[in-house]
Parts: structure tokens; sequence; C-alpha cells
């Protein structure tokens, strides 16, 4: 498997993760209380918090 000569941008990485979360809403009922806490949109929220992973992930990329 050759590698890919660029690495994902983060918006890449957080359309995945958010992709995954919304096609498997186990928790969407948590996701739901916690962006009505906020004040915004179930898909705002999720967005947020897809990138506050990608960002995470390529942090913890960056130590490796």
């Amino acid at each position: 498997m050759a590698a890919r000569s660029e690495d994902p941008s983060i918006d890449e990485i957080a359309m995945h993760i958010a992709s995954a979360v919304i096609s498997n809403p186990r928790d969407s009922s948590d996701f739901e209380r916690r962006a009505g806490r906020r004040g915004i949109s179930i898909e705002a929220y999720i967005a947020e918090r897809s990138y506050d992973v990608a960002e995470a992930l390529i942090d913890e990329g960056d130590k490796h």
C-alpha cells in the first residue's frame, strides 16, 4: 500500500468524522441535548466536535 504524498487536511479529517457520526446516530439524543444547551443545531455541534477530534488526531500524529 502506497503512502499518500500529502497528509489529509483538518477539513478532510473532520468531514470523515462527522460523516461517521451522522451515519451512526446511536448517541443522537445526547448530541441534541448538548447542542441545545449551547443554543446551536445538532449539525453545528457535530461539526465543532469533529474539528476538535481532527485537531487532536493531527496533534497526536505530530508527536510521533
